[in-house]
């Protein structure tokens, strides 16, 4: 492309100018000469000059060229092409001068909505107020100018968002609530964010808005579908994904949640996903400078160790931390300071303790009174059992932890230091969380015994039964239909939180034979678990979610697998049943060889229940005849160390000779077994003693090697 210079003079307004011109190709002059043959206009050649030199970014060339046009002939266009390549400098000083010329732009040509919007929109950068200003006059132009509808919307957002629980506290001055001026500022949001989008349907941004507005106020189902809305027009919108999995999980759809969450960080670049998915949880593990690899797994355990529901396939608290750094990210993020919102103060809170239950902010003023001081603008955020105070310090947006000590005449208004506090915290206290669940949580009655393997000795699993008893009170239907269809999983982990095991069952139906009952209003139905691990410790997790509701029981707990080796005697874990039958029936919860076991887990008995023991001894060793002999003692004892009343065994007569002291009561008797792993169970009456709760310990002697073995549990009497 050859570049000719030239000199040009041309007769304007009887005034010889010489211009020093440049023609960029003799293609672009071929181009426009039957234009320039029809109309010669030299204001315009000028201008035209400088786009083609912006276009092909040189940038100070079309800036000489705009400069000549705008200088020598007014030309409004010119101003303003100079006053975006001012703006894009994105200085102080480069908008003031992009306001000068934007100015002379209007000057000329004071219709012109473009013009007036870039105007509004420096202004921005010196007052919002006055911008908003701007704004209100492009409508007066023009009604339904899109831009300036969206602009203001999002400035009458911002100031609702600024105001709305703030208060003005001056000393010896009653407090003044500024929630009336910003509920008028949210109308106004709402009603300019929704004409935008009625004038222009595909106004992305004013969907977001509109959707962050709603949920600020807690109307979180108006935001979902315009989240949804966006999508729609631009499915890789991440912002859209992110939010609206927010907004799921809010909202109790955690599926839905994980979904969205899980697009978003498809959707985000490598350095994103980091921030979202990693660095934001580092303050978790305390690992900051380790490699991201380790990080990673570190992490991953943390996850899985946190996990309060694997019946679910997501896990919760994960999509909680995603929550947090959403909400953080949309609430706390300084674009001009390259601040994302969870790295803010502000931000770290929320990601270790969850959003506040109740904040308010404080505004700012100077208290006059002796030594003049300026307070701080100043958020006080109040959580369960914790304050946190935050203070704009620098007046950036930016709220740093308090701290009551202040250099120069400005002060915080929260009288606490929470940057000591929150140290302290980091240490002490690093995380909270309650999980939330799709439903209620609820309680369910359970109990835990372990058991060997009684057919295969060369199994070194250990048999672990979970007993649990649903609420059936008031749930059935005429034709005794079952009420509390649920799921129920039974899960055993390492030390690492690694699934080891796991047991999942759907619960449609339960036998009415496995009926618990205390009085007229209150009666359960009994259900069983198994399971079996080589696992010697761990952690057991026994959750229940119900069908009817989602309500969600769940209890984890660290536990160790007891091991019945084949060479010592042993005692197994006792079960406290309401019967126990010699059969295989399946209307038992529980069947061990040829015993049916109702069992109790409430381990609560009143007269209207039958009270049956049940235990195995392991390892006995056989005689020549090929029989066990062991002698039971069980020891009855009140936990309170109360005095136990005799004959507590009335139901069973003479099976048993028995020998009281001051707080218990032991009995004894002989058996013989054709078994080494003998099954025993016995029927005990405690109609006529008083309520309380009672140690019941069983130990086994085998009479052939002297050795003992012992298991107790608790029983409760009322």
């Amino acid at each position: 492309m050859s570049i000719i210079d030239y000199d040009l003079h041309i007769n304007i307004y009887h005034k010889v100018v010489p211009i020093k011109l440049l023609i960029i190709s003799t293609i672009v002059i071929l181009s426009s000469v039957s234009d320039a043959q029809n109309s010669f206009n030299p204001v315009n050649m000028f201008h035209q000059q400088g786009l083609i030199a912006l276009n092909e970014n040189k940038v100070e060339e079309a800036e000489k060229l705009f400069k000549y046009s705008s200088k020598e002939f007014s030309y409004a266009p010119s101003y303003f092409e100079l006053a975006k390549i001012e703006y894009s400098r994105n200085s102080l000083q480069s908008r003031v001068k992009s306001r000068k010329y934007i100015q002379k732009a209007i000057w000329k040509d004071p219709q012109n909505v473009d013009y007036r919007l870039l105007q509004a929109e420096l202004m921005s950068y010196f007052s919002n107020g006055m911008a908003y200003d701007f704004y209100e006059e492009i409508l007066e132009i023009n009604p339904n100018c899109v831009d300036a509808l969206y602009y203001m919307g999002v400035t009458k957002e911002n100031e609702f968002y600024e105001f709305y629980k703030s208060v003005r506290q001056e000393q010896f001055e009653p407090s003044l609530s500024f929630d009336f001026f910003a509920i008028e500022d949210f109308i106004k949001a709402e009603r300019l964010l929704k004409k935008t989008i009625r004038l222009d349907p595909e106004k992305i941004d004013a969907y977001l808005h509109l959707s962050y507005l709603y949920e600020e106020v807690g109307e979180l189902e108006r935001g979902i579908p315009l989240l949804r809305e966006v999508i729609k027009i631009d499915s890789t919108n991440k912002d859209a994904h992110l939010y609206l999995g927010y907004l799921y999980y809010k909202t109790g759809r955690h599926d839905s949640s994980l979904i969205s969450y899980t697009k978003s960080l498809e959707l985000m670049n490598e350095k994103e996903e980091e921030n979202f998915n990693v660095n934001s949880a580092r303050m978790f593990v305390g690992m900051d400078d380790e490699k991201q690899v380790k990080i990673q797994n570190v992490l991953n355990k943390f996850w899985r160790s946190n996990d309060p529901l694997y019946l679910t396939e997501y896990n919760e608290r994960l999509l909680e931390h995603y929550s947090r750094v959403a909400f953080s990210n949309l609430r706390f993020s300084i674009e001009d300071q390259d601040l994302m919102g969870w790295q803010s103060d502000r931000g770290e809170i929320v990601i270790r303790y969850g959003e506040p239950l109740n904040r308010i902010r404080f505004r700012p003023y100077i208290n006059s009174g002796g030594k003049t001081a300026l307070m701080l603008k100043t958020d006080v955020w109040f959580y369960r059992d914790k304050v946190f105070g935050f203070s704009d310090d620098y007046f950036t947006g930016n709220y740093r932890f308090s701290s009551p000590k202040w250099r120069g005449a400005t002060f915080s208004q929260f009288p606490y230091d929470t940057h000591t506090y929150a140290q302290d915290l980091r240490r002490l206290n690093p995380e909270d969380y309650i999980p939330k669940f799709k439903g209620p949580s609820f309680d369910v009655p359970y109990h835990l015994v372990q058991f060997k393997d009684l057919d295969d000795n060369n199994n070194n699993k250990t048999q672990l039964y979970v007993n649990y008893a649903m609420d059936v009170s008031g749930k059935f239907e005429f034709n005794n239909k079952y009420k509390l269809e649920h799921k129920c999983g039974l899960f055993l982990l390492d030390r690492e939180s690694n699934k080891k095991a796991e047991h999942v069952d759907d619960i449609t139906y339960l036998s009415s034979e496995r009926e618990l009952t205390f009085n007229d209003y209150e009666k359960y139905w009994v259900n069983s678990m198994f399971i079996e691990s080589n696992l010697d410790t761990g952690i057991i997790a026994f959750e229940i979610i119900r069908n009817e509701d989602d309500a969600v029981s769940t209890n984890h707990f660290e536990h160790n697998m007891r091991e019945y080796n084949n060479n010592e005697i042993a005692v197994s874990d006792i079960i406290l049943a309401t019967d126990v039958t010699y059969s295989k029936s399946s209307e038992g919860a529980i069947v061990r060889r040829n015993h049916s076991i109702l069992p109790n887990p409430t381990q609560v008995f009143t007269k209207a229940n039958n009270i049956f023991i049940y235990y195995e001894a392991y390892n006995l060793r056989l005689n020549e005849k090929n029989r066990a002999n062991f002698k039971q003692r069980i020891t009855i004892k009140n936990a309170e160390e109360r005095s136990v009343v005799e004959d507590i065994f009335a139901s069973i007569g003479n099976l048993f000779r028995g020998s009281g002291t001051d707080n218990q009561i032991t009995l004894t008797t002989n058996y013989q077994s054709l078994e080494k792993n003998a099954q025993v169970y016995l029927q005990i009456d405690l109609n006529a003693y008083l309520p309380g709760d009672y140690v019941v310990n069983v130990t086994v002697e085998d009479k052939l090697t002297g050795e003992e073995a012992s298991s107790e549990t608790i029983l409760r009497w009322r």
